[in-house]
């Protein structure tokens, strides 16, 4: 299989995609791994993971700290108030 290729800001975009369905997984989504890109939590993250490191300037909209307390989050269920400690 081969792997999608983006440009800078294809990869901004989907980037954005994926944090907005994990926002939405954790509040309206009712938890339903359906309404994520990826279509599984584990495949959701990794790709986010990639595309982060994929893009020449981080977003100030997504640290790699965000992207891990989603995937913590998202797998164990806790912290669904969306309130992020640094």
């Amino acid at each position: 299989m081969s792997k999608l290729m983006f440009s800078g800001e294809q990869a901004y975009m989907l980037l954005d995609r994926c944090r907005s369905d994990c926002m939405y997984f954790l509040t309206g989504g009712g938890r339903q791994e359906k309404f994520l890109w990826g279509k599984d939590i584990s495949s959701h993250i990794a790709k986010m993971k990639e595309l982060w490191n994929l893009v020449p300037v981080k977003p100030e909209w997504l640290s790699w700290q965000d992207i891990l307390w989603f995937e913590q989050t998202m797998k164990d269920g806790t912290g669904v108030s969306l309130t992020k400690t640094a």
